[in-house]
């Protein structure tokens, strides 16, 4: 900077003072626009509980600027500065009691962040129209820039209307283009096997007996038990041979963090009747029975996917007097971390079935009355487990999510 320096010396200027020091350049005035730095004086000062509007008094005298102190701007301040350029000077002070200042042409005003934002602020209005996300969930996300009630969210076309400064409308364009993009999916694929107890351990199943700190670990870490690469190969001669059946095998995409259900079984109708104000009213229930499958599956950003899996299996045993279904139910609930395109089995359901067969001499044993001594009725029980063999794929960006379409 130009212009001969100057030392001067104020002593008892304002009361409370300690000492004050100054070393100033000829004044200038900084171009608007431009940021604070080296333009203006350069100041050392020390103070010791000061008025804070004398101190800005002085600095206006000093700076050779115009400062306009707002009503709310009041309290003392203590500080010690050494040859520090004018506006830096200005805004330590400033920060050190939570005021701010702006630049209207020639003039500082001098205020509170929050009459700032509310009075002396130069507002702009935009709208912003979102593409992935809905508008009223990305409310929540930009109050942290700028107040909710500068929000309005318009529903019928996903868009935002704001109110906000130039500097806060760039930072609510940068967090939008980090919000506002499309969610990962996933691609969940079911196979819902009956394979008979004795043949379970044939598709290199094996369940462990005991519990350590060590196989857990191995259980979050590799998904165990581990299933054998022929595993399809297996069901497949298991099915052919009568060991195992084939209940369903679906497919479905589905939002991350978000719940897929599959239901494979029936909806059995009820009729309940119940009095609602003095009347009786008769409305028809559905009771779900089968195989009811939940899963919630989370993208972990690391190739592998956490999933919430809750599977029920539900069996009509029986019907009550009033024709109310009996249903058993067997339910599990686990947390199954796997890789992506890795395949988990969930088992121990347990199912136990009464098969009644007949076998006689053809023809006789049709016989009216007499075809009974021709054959004879034998009643057998039938064990199996029921397991379900789940896979979970990441949907990349460009393949076609309507392959999980398979599953309603």
């Amino acid at each position: 900077m130009g212009g001969k320096m100057t030392r001067l010396m104020l002593t008892a200027l304002l009361p409370g003072w300690l000492a004050v020091f100054l070393w100033a350049a000829s004044p200038a005035v900084r171009a608007e626009g431009e940021a604070p730095g080296d333009s203006g004086p350069r100041i050392t000062l020390e103070l010791r509980d000061a008025e804070i509007q004398d101190v800005l008094r002085l600095f206006a005298r000093l700076g050779n600027v115009n400062i306009v102190v707002d009503q709310g701007v009041v309290g003392k301040v203590s500080f010690i500065l050494k040859d520090v350029p004018f506006e830096e000077a200005l805004d330590l002070v400033l920060k050190a009691r939570g005021f701010v200042y702006t630049r209207r042409g020639d003039s500082l005003v001098v205020t509170t962040p929050e009459r700032l934002k509310s009075t002396f602020g130069d507002f702009s209005t935009e709208v912003v129209y979102l593409r992935w996300a809905a508008a009223d969930q990305v409310k929540k996300a930009l109050t942290s820039v700028i107040p909710g009630d500068s929000i309005q969210v318009e529903s019928r076309t996903n868009a935002l209307v704001l109110k906000a400064q130039p500097e806060e409308l760039l930072q609510v364009r940068e967090l939008l283009r980090q919000i506002d993009v499309p969610t990962r999916q996933v691609l969940i694929e079911v196979r819902v096997e009956e394979v008979s107890s004795d043949s379970v351990n044939e598709l290199g199943i094996r369940w462990p007996t005991d519990w350590t700190a060590s196989s857990v670990d191995k259980f979050l870490a590799e998904g165990y038990p581990a299933l054998s690469p022929d595993l399809p190969l297996k069901l497949r001669l298991l099915e052919e041979s009568g060991k195992a059946t084939l209940l369903a095998n679906p497919r479905v995409a589905v939002v991350d963090n978000q719940e897929a259900k599959i239901h494979i079984g029936e909806r059995i109708p009820v009729e309940v009747t119940e009095i609602q104000e003095g009347v009786e009213v008769t409305r028809l229930d559905f009771v779900d029975a089968g195989i009811l499958l939940k899963v919630t599956p989370h993208l972990n950003g690391d190739d592998y996917i956490t999933a919430v899996v809750n599977p029920e299996v539900s069996t009509i045993t029986g019907w009550t007097e009033k024709g109310f279904p009996k249903i058993r139910t067997r339910e599990v609930s686990s947390i199954l971390r796997m890789r992506d395109g890795q395949t988990v089995v969930i088992g121990g359901l347990l199912q136990e079935e009464e098969v009644l067969s007949a076998t006689g001499v053809p023809y006789l044993s049709r016989l009216p009355l007499l075809g009974n001594l021709f054959k004879v009725n034998t009643k057998s029980k039938k064990k199996g487990e029921l397991l379900i063999f789940l896979t979970a794929r990441v949907v990349r960006e460009g393949e076609n999510e309507a392959e999980g379409e398979g599953a309603k």
